[in-house]
């Protein structure tokens, strides 16, 4: 009785299927996605309105967005997505950090920073060495600095030597701040020291987790005498 009982909880537990979007939906889904190209701002932002609060039932609908001709068009499915993260495919979104319209990079970047899909950090620091734009590169350098993720303290740390706005090293300084703990502010050669002291300590801590976890299934592995 007890396992059947549990059976029954996690049946109770488990997301319902998304139903199919109704006749009447669909025409709406339909005519809110024509809008999201309209030149009127209201219509516009009416549209992302409705898409989001069908988002999860119209994911074939919107995903081809993301690819539309239109970069407004783009953007706007962002926003969308941005509304609505549980609908998004991490990989689709990740792919338009390359996008040539700067909104559409913007968007992308703050979106996978809110669904923070395994590695996402990694992806987004590769754009302190590539994106031109100071907007996108600030929100950059924030998402960052509130990743929690070490491994991207080295992009950090190259991005004080080739930014050349002070403004800009400054935000990168207080996002490696934010991650270390550490107060260097600007001064270049001082964190790259810090780092190279660090880098040499986390790699013995993590030779010797990986020695821990071998010893371990050694051990459980061993057939008792």
């Amino acid at each position: 009785m007890r396992a059947a009982g549990a059976s029954v909880l996690v049946l109770l537990a488990a997301p319902l299927p998304a139903q199919a979007l109704t006749k009447a939906e669909l025409a709406l889904v339909g005519a809110s996605i024509a809008d999201l190209s309209s030149s009127d701002a209201a219509r516009r932002l009416a549209a992302i309105d409705v898409l989001a609060d069908h988002a999860q039932r119209a994911r074939a609908q919107l995903e081809p967005l993301l690819g539309d001709r239109d970069p407004a068009v783009r953007h706007a499915a962002l926003l969308v997505y941005r509304r609505a993260p549980e609908s998004a495919d991490p990989g689709r979104v990740a792919a338009l950090l390359s996008d040539p319209d700067v909104k559409v990079r913007e968007a992308a970047m703050l979106l996978l920073a809110d669904l923070k899909p395994e590695g996402w950090a990694k992806t987004v620091s590769a754009l302190l060495g590539r994106e031109s734009d100071v907007r996108v590169l600030r929100q950059v350098v924030v998402a960052l600095g509130a990743s929690d993720d070490i491994t991207v303290v080295p992009a950090l740390i190259d991005a004080l030597e080739f930014q050349r706005d002070d403004f800009m090293r400054g935000k990168v300084a207080q996002s490696l701040t934010a991650l270390t703990g550490e107060s260097f502010g600007t001064n270049l050669a001082v964190w790259r020291e810090w780092w190279k002291a660090t880098d040499r300590v986390l790699e013995r801590k993590a030779a010797r987790k990986s020695q821990e976890e071998s010893e371990g299934k050694n051990q459980a592995g061993a057939k008792p005498r």
